[in-house]
Protein backbone atom coordinates (compact mmCIF):
# COMPACT_ATOMS: atom_id res chain seq x y z
CA UNK A 1 0.00 0.00 0.00
CA UNK A 2 1.28 3.44 -0.88
CA UNK A 3 1.12 6.63 1.08
CA UNK A 4 -2.22 7.31 2.84
CA UNK A 5 -2.84 11.07 3.17
CA UNK A 6 -3.35 12.41 6.70
CA UNK A 7 -6.88 13.58 5.79
CA UNK A 8 -7.86 10.04 4.73
CA UNK A 9 -6.29 8.54 7.83
CA UNK A 10 -8.20 11.03 10.02
CA UNK A 11 -11.49 10.27 8.27
CA UNK A 12 -10.97 6.52 8.69
CA UNK A 13 -10.15 6.93 12.37
CA UNK A 14 -13.27 9.05 12.88
CA UNK A 15 -15.45 6.56 11.01
CA UNK A 16 -14.18 3.57 12.98
CA UNK A 17 -14.53 5.47 16.24
CA UNK A 18 -18.11 6.52 15.33
CA UNK A 19 -19.08 2.92 14.57
CA UNK A 20 -17.78 1.80 17.97
CA UNK A 21 -19.68 4.61 19.74
CA UNK A 22 -22.85 3.83 17.79
CA UNK A 23 -22.67 0.11 18.63
CA UNK A 24 -22.07 0.81 22.32
CA UNK A 25 -25.07 3.16 22.30
CA UNK A 26 -27.27 0.54 20.59
CA UNK A 27 -26.13 -2.08 23.09
CA UNK A 28 -26.91 0.23 26.02
CA UNK A 29 -30.37 1.03 24.56
CA UNK A 30 -30.94 -2.70 23.90
CA UNK A 31 -31.66 -1.98 20.23
CA UNK A 32 -28.98 -4.22 18.66
CA UNK A 33 -29.98 -5.87 15.35
CA UNK A 34 -28.50 -8.03 12.58
CA UNK A 35 -27.02 -5.04 10.77
CA UNK A 36 -25.18 -4.07 13.95
CA UNK A 37 -23.65 -7.56 14.11
CA UNK A 38 -22.24 -7.02 10.63
CA UNK A 39 -20.79 -3.64 11.65
CA UNK A 40 -19.23 -5.21 14.74
CA UNK A 41 -17.64 -8.03 12.76
CA UNK A 42 -16.27 -5.51 10.25
CA UNK A 43 -14.54 -3.47 12.95
CA UNK A 44 -11.63 -5.84 13.53
CA UNK A 45 -10.84 -5.84 9.80
CA UNK A 46 -11.07 -2.05 9.64
CA UNK A 47 -8.86 -1.55 12.70
CA UNK A 48 -6.21 -3.96 11.38
CA UNK A 49 -6.19 -2.20 7.99
CA UNK A 50 -5.93 1.17 9.75
CA UNK A 51 -2.99 -0.05 11.87
CA UNK A 52 -1.21 -1.54 8.84
CA UNK A 53 -1.69 1.42 6.52
CA UNK A 54 -2.28 4.63 8.45
CA UNK A 55 -0.43 4.93 11.73
CA UNK A 56 2.10 3.34 14.01
CA UNK A 57 -0.45 2.91 16.80
CA UNK A 58 -4.18 2.55 17.04
CA UNK A 59 -4.20 2.02 20.80
CA UNK A 60 -7.31 4.16 21.40
CA UNK A 61 -9.28 2.28 18.74
CA UNK A 62 -8.09 -1.06 20.10
CA UNK A 63 -9.04 -0.07 23.63
CA UNK A 64 -12.54 1.10 22.61
CA UNK A 65 -13.05 -2.03 20.51
CA UNK A 66 -12.02 -4.28 23.42
CA UNK A 67 -14.45 -2.48 25.76
CA UNK A 68 -17.26 -3.00 23.25
CA UNK A 69 -16.30 -6.67 22.85
CA UNK A 70 -16.46 -7.21 26.62
CA UNK A 71 -19.83 -5.42 26.89
CA UNK A 72 -21.54 -7.51 24.21
CA UNK A 73 -19.83 -10.90 24.80
CA UNK A 74 -22.49 -13.61 24.88
CA UNK A 75 -25.39 -11.20 24.46
CA UNK A 76 -25.95 -11.34 20.68
CA UNK A 77 -25.85 -13.86 17.88
CA UNK A 78 -23.07 -12.39 15.76
CA UNK A 79 -22.94 -13.30 12.11
CA UNK A 80 -22.12 -11.54 8.87
CA UNK A 81 -25.38 -10.95 7.00
CA UNK A 82 -23.39 -10.22 3.82
CA UNK A 83 -22.30 -13.86 3.82
CA UNK A 84 -25.24 -15.71 5.39
CA UNK A 85 -29.01 -15.66 5.67
CA UNK A 86 -30.19 -16.14 9.25
CA UNK A 87 -33.37 -18.18 9.59
CA UNK A 88 -35.59 -19.97 12.10
CA UNK A 89 -36.16 -23.70 11.81
CA UNK A 90 -39.29 -25.53 12.96
CA UNK A 91 -39.37 -29.28 13.30
CA UNK A 92 -41.32 -32.04 14.99
CA UNK A 93 -39.56 -33.79 17.88
CA UNK A 94 -39.69 -37.54 18.49
CA UNK A 95 -42.39 -36.84 21.10
CA UNK A 96 -44.50 -35.09 18.44
CA UNK A 97 -43.93 -31.56 19.77
CA UNK A 98 -43.28 -28.71 17.34
CA UNK A 99 -39.92 -27.15 18.22
CA UNK A 100 -38.45 -23.89 16.98
CA UNK A 101 -34.76 -22.98 16.80
CA UNK A 102 -33.57 -19.56 15.75
CA UNK A 103 -30.20 -18.45 14.39
CA UNK A 104 -29.58 -21.08 11.75
CA UNK A 105 -27.40 -19.90 8.86
CA UNK A 106 -27.55 -20.49 5.12
CA UNK A 107 -24.67 -19.45 2.86
CA UNK A 108 -25.65 -16.52 0.61
CA UNK A 109 -23.31 -17.47 -2.22
CA UNK A 110 -25.39 -20.59 -2.91
CA UNK A 111 -28.82 -18.92 -2.92
CA UNK A 112 -30.10 -15.67 -4.42
CA UNK A 113 -32.38 -13.68 -2.06
CA UNK A 114 -35.19 -13.58 -4.64
CA UNK A 115 -35.32 -17.38 -4.77
CA UNK A 116 -36.24 -17.58 -1.07
CA UNK A 117 -40.00 -17.87 -1.44
CA UNK A 118 -42.72 -19.73 0.44
CA UNK A 119 -42.87 -23.37 -0.62
CA UNK A 120 -39.31 -23.58 -1.96
CA UNK A 121 -37.14 -26.46 -0.71
CA UNK A 122 -33.42 -26.18 0.05
CA UNK A 123 -30.80 -28.48 1.50
CA UNK A 124 -29.01 -26.72 4.36
CA UNK A 125 -26.44 -28.41 6.59
CA UNK A 126 -27.66 -31.84 5.46
CA UNK A 127 -31.34 -31.10 6.14
CA UNK A 128 -34.06 -30.57 3.57
CA UNK A 129 -36.07 -27.54 4.60
CA UNK A 130 -39.18 -25.92 3.17
CA UNK A 131 -39.70 -22.16 3.39
CA UNK A 132 -42.99 -21.38 5.17
CA UNK A 133 -42.63 -17.62 5.79
CA UNK A 134 -40.33 -14.87 4.52
CA UNK A 135 -39.48 -11.39 5.79
CA UNK A 136 -38.32 -8.21 4.05
CA UNK A 137 -36.58 -6.54 5.79
CA UNK A 138 -34.88 -9.05 8.08
CA UNK A 139 -37.03 -9.83 11.12
CA UNK A 140 -35.14 -9.37 14.41
CA UNK A 141 -36.62 -12.57 15.89
CA UNK A 142 -36.92 -14.92 12.91
CA UNK A 143 -34.31 -13.66 10.44
CA UNK A 144 -34.87 -13.73 6.67
CA UNK A 145 -37.29 -16.66 6.74
CA UNK A 146 -38.91 -19.44 8.74
CA UNK A 147 -38.53 -22.98 7.43
CA UNK A 148 -39.65 -26.41 8.50
CA UNK A 149 -37.92 -29.72 8.06
CA UNK A 150 -39.54 -32.04 5.58
CA UNK A 151 -41.57 -34.94 6.92
CA UNK A 152 -40.79 -38.50 5.85
CA UNK A 153 -43.72 -38.47 3.40
CA UNK A 154 -42.49 -35.16 1.93
CA UNK A 155 -38.97 -36.61 1.55
CA UNK A 156 -40.38 -39.66 -0.26
CA UNK A 157 -42.48 -37.40 -2.52
CA UNK A 158 -39.41 -35.30 -3.28
CA UNK A 159 -37.33 -38.41 -4.03
CA UNK A 160 -39.99 -39.50 -6.54
CA UNK A 161 -39.86 -36.09 -8.25
CA UNK A 162 -43.01 -34.72 -6.62
CA UNK A 163 -41.43 -31.32 -5.85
Amino acid sequence: MGFVPHEVSTALYGGISDIIKNLRSKHNRKSWNDYDSHDYLSLSVAIEWYKDNCVLSAACLDEDYQKLTEEIRGKYFLYDWYKHYRFTLRYESIEGEIKEESNHLMDRKNVDRDSIVVGRIFKVNGLYIKIIETFKPIDDKYGVFVAKTLSVSELIKMKKGGY
